[in-house]
């Protein structure tokens, strides 16, 4: 980008090279340490780009090589400024755009989010706006350490944050707690936790890696059941209780169980005919400000928006937001399901069913339905064969030690002495 911007400056020339022998007139301009670019091959010789300043020193190399060279376009500053140069306004004009990118390059006019899942973006760039940062803020204003430090004390969730700016972008870059070492860190500041039944069922299989099951494969269990304590027995030698430990349950049970299900759909579908007009608008944002053109507000169009942000290279953007909108015309029609239809909405609404299931860690292990219709409605309605992981947690019930008894369960009550 940077090269590019110089030869524009300095101005070159695109030439076609023909005659005896361009292999010699490479050589000579390397020898002469003359650059040339984008050497293209083609019937009658060569094409390349070379500087105004080396064009003028060719003279020699064409005359040892027997070629000839022509000038087929003119790039550069140069020849701008010569092409208009009785063109006063127009030199004006260009000087007051590169002010005006100069004065827009010393604010922020994009955010960019990234990395975060807990939080929206939306909610992150509101924050900031808030607090000043944000579209329109001067990059003078803006301290990226402290913009840092700010987000996480307001968001005790992010454990790692990265704010930088670039042209006129500012880039954030989050890292969140994970769901799993929050509920870790939880476990870990309660002293002494059962697992519990989150449903009724029958015990699939169970794992226990600390504490002491309650149930054995194959139990029948209600909702709230216990089925691992974290309560462990510290026994003698003789096999006797001496005390308890107190620890947090850590085990995998699963209850399989089955669970009904009715999905309900309407009987007609919506659909849009296109009529084949089309209309065409135009929106640019500024800020809080909107200009429209030809983006009128009409009932019987569907509107297809597409959201442009104008850059210049990469992190250039410009304060201004393009939307570009086209409407069609269409008219509304009620078609009712046909039996293929139907059959195939049914199944898609119980994949989706199943899905969201799964993603609460539910695994489902058989399914049945079948599809009913109504004068109302469709639906379809059956059962599912579900396992469930066991996850609730209450804190264990503590065993209080007996008035008497030492810490091993020792008497020491005193039972008197006779004379």
């Amino acid at each position: 980008m940077v090269l590019k911007v110089i030869k524009f400056f300095r101005g070159y020339l695109y030439v076609c090279l023909t005659g005896y022998s361009p292999e010699r007139f490479f050589n000579l301009c390397g020898n002469a340490g003359i650059v040339l670019w984008n050497i293209e091959p083609d019937g009658e010789g060569y094409h390349f780009c070379i500087s105004l300043q080396a064009f003028r020193r060719l003279r020699p190399m064409l005359r040892k090589s027997g070629t000839r060279i022509r000038i087929e376009k003119r790039v550069g500053l140069p020849f701008l400024r010569f092409r208009y140069r009785h063109h006063r306004f127009f030199l004006v004009g260009l000087a007051a755009l590169f002010v005006v990118l100069f004065s827009m390059s010393r604010f922020i006019w994009m955010v960019d989010v990234s990395g975060n899942s807990r939080y929206s973006t939306q909610v992150l760039t509101d924050y900031l706006q808030q607090e000043g940062i944000g579209y329109g803020t001067p990059k003078s204003g803006i301290d990226c350490e402290e913009t840092e430090l700010m987000l996480r004390d307001h968001f005790p969730d992010i454990i790692w944050v990265s704010v930088r700016m670039a042209g006129t972008r500012l880039y954030l870059e989050v890292q969140e707690q994970l769901l799993g070492a929050e509920a870790k860190q939880e476990d870990s500041q309660t002293d002494g936790t059962d697992l519990l039944a989150d449903v009724s069922g029958t015990v699939d299989s169970i794992v226990v890696r600390r504490g002491t099951p309650l149930v054995q494969k194959g139990d029948t269990v209600e909702k709230g059941t216990p089925l691992v304590s974290g309560m462990l027995e510290l026994q003698d030698d003789s096999g006797e209780t001496t005390g308890y430990e107190y620890c947090n349950a850590d085990a995998d049970v699963y209850i399989r169980m089955t669970i009904p299900f009715e999905i309900t759909f309407p009987l007609e579908k919506t659909v849009y005919q296109k009529t084949g007009k089309r209309r065409f608008g135009i929106v640019f944002v500024l800020g809080n400000c909107q200009i429209s053109f030809f983006d009128r507000q009409t009932k019987g169009f569907l509107v297809r928006s597409s959201y442009q942000y104008p850059c210049i290279g990469k992190d250039f953007y410009l304060p201004v937001q393009v939307i570009l909108r086209e409407k069609k015309s269409y008219t509304v029609e009620k078609v009712p399901y046909s039996k293929t239809e139907t059959k195939a909405l049914a199944e898609e609404k119980l994949t989706d069913y199943c899905k969201k299931l799964e993603e609460k860690g539910i695994q489902i292990s058989g399914k049945s339905g079948m599809i009913k219709r109504t004068d109302t409605e469709n639906s379809v309605q059956g059962s599912l064969n579900v396992v469930v992981k066991a996850t609730r947690r209450i804190e264990t019930e503590k065993m209080m030690r007996q008035e008497g008894t030492g810490t091993y369960g020792i008497d020491t009550t005193d039972v008197g002495h006779s004379d």
